[in-house]
């Protein structure tokens, strides 16, 4: 038998309810997005959740039945939505907790913002930095590669020494 602590039925129930309200706001958001190699774009956050509950050790942030974790995983699906869509950050800040909407913002780049500030912003959160690392993995996977230009070779060399950083700080 395993140590894995489930919580009290009420207690699950609002962690399926984040992540169902996740999905269905990420969902919705990128409804009819495609991806730079023309996939529907929410396979992209999905697949980053996916990473995240693989990368996960089950004692991270309590366990892999605790509201980190669910955090995290709801953060994993709305990674992309304030920076890629018309969504806000004061749209999601009532229907989600603080630490994901924290975690949104951070990982959301702004206007006139150069990539080193961004990644040194999404290093100052923890579950911004699990996120981006796992969004980078994505974004270099073999499958997602598109043609060798001048910009996307400059794009996954900035993707790469963002990984080193990120990773660092996630140690």
């Amino acid at each position: 038998m395993s140590d894995v602590r489930i919580p009290q039925d009420a207690a699950l129930d609002l962690m399926i309810n984040l992540l169902c309200r996740a999905l269905n706001t990420a969902h919705a958001s990128h409804l009819g997005q495609l991806d730079k190699s023309g996939e529907a774009y929410i396979l992209h956050p999905l697949r980053v959740m996916r990473a995240l509950i693989i990368d996960n050790n089950g004692d991270q942030d309590g366990g892999f039945f605790s509201d980190g974790f669910f955090n995290l995983l709801a953060v994993g699906l709305l990674h992309d939505v304030v920076e890629d869509t018309p969504m806000t950050i004061e749209i999601l800040s009532p229907h989600f907790p603080c630490d994901v909407v924290d975690a949104i913002d951070a990982i959301s780049r702004r206007d006139g913002e150069t990539y080193s500030e961004y990644i040194e912003r999404v290093a100052a959160n923890p579950i911004a930095t699990r996120v981006k690392i796992a969004d980078i993995h994505d974004n270099l996977l073999p499958s997602r590669a598109l043609p060798p230009t001048r910009r996307n070779t400059e794009r996954i060399t900035r993707y790469r020494v963002a990984l080193r950083i990120l990773e660092e700080c996630n140690e």
